[in-house]
C-alpha cells in the first residue's frame, strides 16, 4: 500500500474516533522501524510491542500537541494523526 492509498483509506474511517482527543491515531508497521522516538516523546501514549513496533496505547492519553509531536519525531512517518476534518499530522 503506498502512502497516498493509506491517508485515503485512513480518511475513510473517520468514526472511530477517541472520546477525548476526537482523533484516530495509526501506526504503519511496515515503516516503523523501532526507533522509539514516538515513545520518548509520549509515553503514555506509545510504546514498543515484542517486535519492536510502535503501538498506541492510550489515544487520550496526551493533549494533541503532544501527540502530532510525537508523530513528528518519527523519522520514517509511521505515524498518522486523523481528527475529525480528516488528516492533521503528516
Amino acid at each position: 500500500m503506498t502512502f497516498g492509498a493509506r491517508t485515503r483509506a485512513s480518511l475513510e474511517r473517520v468514526t472511530d474516533l477517541s472520546a477525548v482527543n476526537r482523533i484516530k491515531i495509526e501506526v504503519d508497521r511496515d515503516l516503523c522501524i523501532g526507533s522509539g522516538d514516538c515513545v520518548d516523546s509520549a509515553p503514555e501514549v506509545f510504546a514498543l510491542d515484542d517486535e519492536g513496533k510502535a503501538i498506541v496505547l492510550d489515544t487520550d492519553a496526551a493533549d494533541i500537541d503532544d501527540v502530532v509531536e510525537a508523530a513528528r519525531n518519527c523519522p520514517v512517518t509511521a505515524i498518522f494523526v486523523i481528527g475529525e476534518e480528516g488528516e492533521i499530522y503528516p
